[in-house]
């Protein structure tokens, strides 16, 4: 079983705070960017001419964007959630006053981020550095939600953008060539517009802050915000709605779409999401692995040691076998639950 030890603060050492990022080698890079410039490929055929400019200016607005976004984010509803939770739960001070406290609390739910005063949070004392000389390992699951986000954005613009085109006075080629304009620009610049998330998601996942329930259940905080309606939205129409969206419109804006059976429509959809995932991979990867080096160890620090000073105790998760009386227990749970 998994349990919580929260640490007196004579036994915490702080120096354990700390959290590092490990820069890849020399040999390392050069494989990045071999990835990159096949992406940069695919992304030259979807964007035409001055694609490297577009390529720079995106990969320059993302940095930006998740500098400035993902702090701004990390600031109201991190930070600021951990003072509200301290003060209502130390002191009795109720959160979440008035109309903006009400719309502040949905967010932080919708988010992931909302702190229940009936249970604990700690800060894991110890932390596993990050060494990006292990780049599969780092970035298997990372870039999947990063890819997923960039794809659920331009689902969402190009869901609600299908569904307005046919109340407007355009004409339908004029409709599937504004589709497609806007709907191709909103996935180029995805990687910008996932500046409020991506960096959230991945410095809670590496501050190692865990909740504990009554029951001494430990789950990470980070868990939480991927589990979020939000992120979970976003998830879901990356991959999966991505696919089936192409498959409704591509018979629309194919020539001879409409003669293509089930079954073409869908290999086809599957290649150009593969296309597309290709192209849109290699500014989002690089926007991930600079966005890394420069700023990831920083927040992360910066984030342990303001939620340490703010009162969150330093804790030990520790995995060990139950004993009978806990077994029972458990099983007596078990059994009124069900």
């Amino acid at each position: 079983m998994t349990s919580a030890f929260i640490l007196e603060p004579k036994v915490a050492n702080l120096e354990h705070l700390k959290f590092n990022v490990t820069r890849p080698s020399k040999k390392k890079w050069a494989g990045l960017f071999a990835f990159i410039l096949i992406s940069f490929y695919y992304w030259g055929l979807i964007v035409g001419g001055g694609a490297i400019i577009f390529f720079a200016f995106v990969v320059g607005l993302a940095i930006g964007s998740w500098k400035i976004l993902g702090r701004m984010v990390l600031s109201k509803f991190v930070d600021e959630n951990f003072e509200s939770y301290i003060s209502e739960k130390v002191h009795g001070t109720q959160r979440f006053i008035g109309l903006g406290g009400k719309i502040k609390k949905y967010l932080s739910m919708l988010l992931g981020i909302y702190l229940d005063t009936n249970k604990d949070y700690f800060i894991e004392e110890e932390v596993p550095d990050v060494d990006m000389t292990h780049l599969k390992e780092i970035f298997k699951d990372r870039l999947i939600d990063l890819m997923s986000a960039c794809l659920g954005v331009t689902v969402l613009f190009a869901s609600v953008l299908r569904a307005m085109l046919p109340k407007s006075d355009l004409n339908f080629r004029q409709a599937r060539e504004v589709f497609g304009a806007l709907t191709g620009f909103v996935l180029l610049i995805s990687p910008i517009l996932v500046g409020w998330l991506i960096p959230v998601i991945w410095t809670l996942q590496d501050s190692a802050v865990r909740e504990v329930t009554k029951r001494n259940t430990v789950r990470e905080v980070a868990a939480n915000v991927k589990n979020g309606a939000l992120n979970r939205l976003l998830g879901f129409t990356g991959i999966l709605g991505g696919l089936s969206l192409l498959i409704d419109i591509l018979p629309l804006v194919v020539d001879n779409g409409q003669n293509l059976s089930f079954v073409e429509v869908y290999f086809l959809a599957v290649i150009v999401l593969f296309i597309t995932l290709i192209a849109i991979s290699g500014p989002a990867y690089l926007t991930g692995l600079l966005y890394f080096i420069r700023y990831h160890e920083r927040n992360v620090n910066n984030l342990r040691r303001h939620l340490y000073d703010m009162g969150i105790p330093l804790g030990m998760t520790m995995v060990r076998n139950a004993n009978e009386e806990e077994i029972k227990k458990f099983e007596e749970i078990f059994e009124k639950e069900t």
